[in-house]
């Protein structure tokens, strides 16, 4: 199931692959060097490069941002994984199906793969392995497998559950902190280039028009560019640097 993210359900097949259209736009050149392909021009040959070096690109990150998504989705679940089993511990409930419940009520691709495993016979300890094989060493994943070791704990679980709760939050409280130092530098950084540089630019260059201007500069020209072209990218810019942070210290 982890394994479909690749085309094949392989990864070296999905890399082999991805390296399909890079290649196939480069025999273009060669073709036309050797005389096969006269009709191609100059033109031609860069846009097919670009896109099949597009078309790779796309295909060698599409599974990089799956499986970060699969990991935000998990750290973004796992205070209410958590809260939530050690309640249903604490009702009476089997620890383990406590945490089968719990993980019913959360849409996460890891917590489905898991739980189906399991379910199908699996030990808990040979699924964790494989998803940290898959994944690699990821803090939320040794958190992952902390929490369902604790599990064969019997009542103890919950002093534990109820501790890994505690440490949950306070890294999260701790990325929020940073967030905000972080979104104070932007906001800092957007007001002095976003807004003052800019306004001191356009009112030299405008002074610049009036007495004549440098020969060979067109004023006019800068002054447009710098409005409908500078400090309309450096704005988005500066909003996608704030959304970042704040989606990083929401995890």
């Amino acid at each position: 199931m982890l394994s479909n993210i690749y085309f094949g359900g392989s990864k070296k097949a999905h890399y082999i692959a991805s390296a399909v259209p890079l290649i196939s736009s480069l025999t273009l050149p060669a073709l036309s060097i050797i005389g096969l392909l006269k009709t191609l021009t100059l033109l031609d040959i860069a846009l097919a490069i670009l896109t099949g070096g597009t078309v790779t690109l796309i295909m060698l990150l599409y599974p990089r941002f799956i499986i970060s998504s699969m990991l935000d989705k998990l750290e973004l679940s796992m205070p209410h994984l958590i809260l939530r089993t050690r309640t249903l511990i604490m009702a009476g409930e089997s620890p383990l199906q406590t945490f089968i419940n719990a993980s019913g009520e959360i849409k996460s691709p890891i917590l489905d793969y898991l739980i189906k495993s399991i379910i199908t016979g699996e030990t808990p300890e040979t699924v964790l392995d494989e998803i940290e094989g898959f994944f690699g060493k990821k803090p939320v994943i040794d958190r992952l497998k902390r929490i369902v070791l604790s599990l064969g704990m019997g009542t103890q679980a919950i002093s534990f559950l109820k501790d890994e709760f505690e440490a949950v939050m306070a890294e999260k409280d701790n990325n929020l902190r940073k967030a905000l130092d972080s979104l104070s530098v932007v906001v800092e950084l957007y007001m002095t280039v976003g807004v003052f540089f800019p306004v001191i630019a356009i009112v030299l260059l405008s002074s610049l028009s009036i007495l004549g201007g440098p020969s060979g500069i067109d004023v006019y020209t800068l002054i447009a560019l710098m409005i409908f072209v500078a400090i309309p990218l450096f704005s988005a810019l500066a909003a996608v640097m704030a959304k970042k942070i704040v989606e990083g210290a929401m995890l």
